[in-house]
């Protein structure tokens, strides 16, 4: 599977049946380059340093890079005055186009699955009113709790402040929940939610406790790295499959069926 990803950008440069892959290969050295360098840097500013997940980071920097590399190569960018790479790259079929987004956003997927799996953080304290907790870059502060009642529930409401654990940026209320229904005697969570960018942000409440004599709920916070591009990445996908559709050139025409003369 890995092997596939690795020459799946040099595909489109190949020639049906005669295709030179080290040609195509030395056409993506920037693409290459760029892999690289994403992999290291990875390695050098995430924390912990997680190897085989910046290798994952280089992968899908390599599937994003080839695509637009091999669009490059189509318009002659940077070889060719620019009216005429803009004509080239006007010209280009749809088809042609939907390639490209379809392997751009597996590399976002890809990105996005390796950095939330390799480098989400997450953590659980019995916080008093005023206390904290971290993960990641990330801490909560919780600032109150009180009973609100529902249409069929009564709940425990938090007010947690969330902000990075530096103090740089800005700060967010989250209000998350623990229900529980008098009918059937369950009980519920709802999650508190803060979007940050490409990061998400969750918030959990939990039972209540003492912490030296003072009332404590179970705080839980979880820090999921780059989780959007997890659903950005088929969306681009999906995208580049509408425009392949739409291309005339792959369209199939259905034939009539011959009617019996008379």
């Amino acid at each position: 599977m890995t092997v596939a990803f690795l020459i799946l950008p040099a595909g489109p440069l190949l020639a049906w049946k005669r295709g030179d892959l080290t040609g195509a290969f030395q056409r993506l050295w920037v693409a290459a380059v760029l892999a690289v360098v994403a992999g290291l840097a990875a390695f050098a500013l995430f924390e912990p340093r997680k190897a085989l997940a910046a290798a994952g980071v280089a992968l899908g920097a390599w599937l994003i890079a080839g695509p637009l590399a091999e669009v490059a190569e189509r318009g002659r960018l940077m070889r060719a005055p620019l009216a005429e790479s803009l004509r080239r790259l006007r010209g280009l079929p749809l088809g042609a186009w939907g390639m490209t987004l379809a392997h751009l956003g597996l590399g976002v997927f890809i990105l996005g699955a390796v950095v939330e799996t390799g480098f989400k953080a997450e953590a659980a304290r019995a916080l008093t009113l005023g206390q904290s907790v971290s993960a990641g870059p990330w801490a909560v502060t919780l600032d109150q709790v009180q009973v609100v009642e529902g249409p069929n529930y009564l709940a425990e409401q938090g007010r947690l402040t969330v902000r990075r654990a530096d103090g740089a940026g800005r700060a967010a209320t989250v209000t998350p929940e623990r229900r529980f229904f008098p009918a059937g005697g369950q009980t519920t969570t709802e999650v508190g939610l803060d979007f940050r960018g490409l990061d998400d942000v969750y918030v959990v409440l939990g039972e209540r406790t003492e912490v030296a004599g003072r009332p404590a709920w179970t705080v839980r916070l979880y820090w999921n790295p780059w989780a959007r591009l997890i659903f950005l990445g088929p969306a681009i996908m999906a995208l580049g499959g509408a425009l392949s559709l739409m291309d005339r050139r792959l369209r199939l025409g259905v034939g009539a069926r011959r009617r019996k003369p008379a």
